[in-house]
């Protein structure tokens, strides 16, 4: 996928997600090699940013977090008391993968949307 392919098909799931009632909220678009390596020493990527590269640095792949009621970004959905977002989370990359043709889910990183 393109990364003008990405842009289009990522603007209409958030869309779809805001049109459903959720309130999505974006982090992580594009990276530079460094930041992503800072990332990978802490653990955070498998990606170095300079060998393997993450889908970052080429502009298609983004994360994605939803807000609470209250407007608080849950950005830790394996809390017990946060759930209804994992199930929330897990729903959007199903209409991701099925609907937008986008990369399936990696598993460790609930808020990663890949082209």
């Amino acid at each position: 996928m393109t990364r003008q392919e990405f842009t289009k098909k990522i603007s209409e799931l958030i869309c779809q997600m805001v049109s459903e009632g959720d309130r999505p909220v974006i982090d992580w678009a594009l990276r530079t090699a460094e930041v992503q390596k800072i990332l990978f020493d802490k653990g955070k990527s498998k990606c170095d940013g300079y060998i393997k590269k993450s889908a970052h640095q080429f502009g298609i792949a983004i994360d994605l977090y939803l807000c609470d009621d209250k407007g608080h970004i849950i950005f830790d959905t394996d809390k017990p008391e946060n759930e209804f977002y994992k199930k929330r989370m897990l729903y959007w990359h199903s209409v991701w993968d099925k609907n937008f043709e986008g990369d399936k889910r990696i598993i460790w990183d609930m808020p990663h949307f890949e082209g």
